[in-house]
């Protein structure tokens, strides 16, 4: 039961982080030229960009942890 209530809070805290992606690239969508008319349209891509890359390694981590059977 540990392994799996350990699993199930990896795996919700990706989502989570897949679903803070989402929001942030609403966000930049919404007020892409307002970012860019103060010239801040160009952290809040490279933000973006950092929780794309976290979110796909940390997937890729869990699956791996679960296919060798430590998670």
């Amino acid at each position: 039961m540990k392994d799996k209530a350990l699993r199930t809070a990896y795996i919700a805290l990706n989502a989570f982080c897949y679903l803070m992606m989402i929001g942030v690239l609403i966000f930049v969508v919404l007020f892409a030229d307002a970012l860019g008319e103060i010239g801040r349209l160009s952290i809040w891509v490279i933000a973006l960009l950092s929780l794309l890359f976290v979110s796909v390694l940390g997937s890729v981590q869990i699956v791996t942890w679960i296919k060798e059977g430590k998670l």
